[in-house]
């Protein structure tokens, strides 16, 4: 379980690195950003942001409802898919949200930051879990309980960096072709 995490967050660390590649060589349909575009959420950071929360949090409840459901299922390692799948749809609609964008800089941090705060309520939450822990009865092993938190408040805290650093910061504008 440790690899896994680990090997996921220098997968996360490496697409960080290389995000202009992923921003622009991603082949986003141009209705999506047409979309984005012509309903002025491309230069009002509050819509922006707003738009880009509620993405998240479709994508993040998606993907949680997806993996209750793949409890029943008795195949394993399909979760593992579902998530990449789930950080896949990710990145796809933070490259989206980045090219369509036509503000001003500080508009694209406030957009960004205001879409990437679900990532940082979820983390919060789960730090208050984690401090909050406490045994359902006297002699409960709690080790696998905050070992789970560990990983949550872990997996959000990155999807925060990663979701804000893909929304806010670009190093170059292409056309949109």
């Amino acid at each position: 379980m440790i690899l896994f995490l680990f090997v996921g967050m220098i997968a996360m660390v490496v697409v960080m690195f290389l995000k202009n590649k992923f921003i622009y060589g991603c082949p986003i349909k141009d209705s999506h950003l047409h979309w984005l575009q012509k309903r002025n959420r491309s230069t009002n950071y509050w819509k922006a942001g707003g738009l880009l929360f509620l993405i998240n949090a479709l994508l993040f409840s998606g993907v949680i409802g997806l993996l209750f459901v793949l409890m029943y299922i008795p195949i394993p390692f399909l979760h593992l898919f579902l998530m990449v799948g789930g950080v896949m749809a990710s990145i796809y609609a933070w490259s989206a949200f980045n090219r369509a964008w036509e503000g001003s800089k500080a508009g694209r941090f406030l957009a960004g930051l205001t879409g990437s705060s679900f990532y940082l309520g979820i983390t919060l939450f789960f730090i208050y879990q984690y401090a909050t822990l406490e045994p359902a009865f006297e002699g409960d092993d709690m080790f696998m309980a905050a070992f789970g938190l560990m990983i949550a408040f872990t997996v959000t805290t990155v999807a925060f960096i990663t979701c804000f650093i893909f929304t806010v910061f670009s190093a170059k504008k292409q056309s949109l072709g």
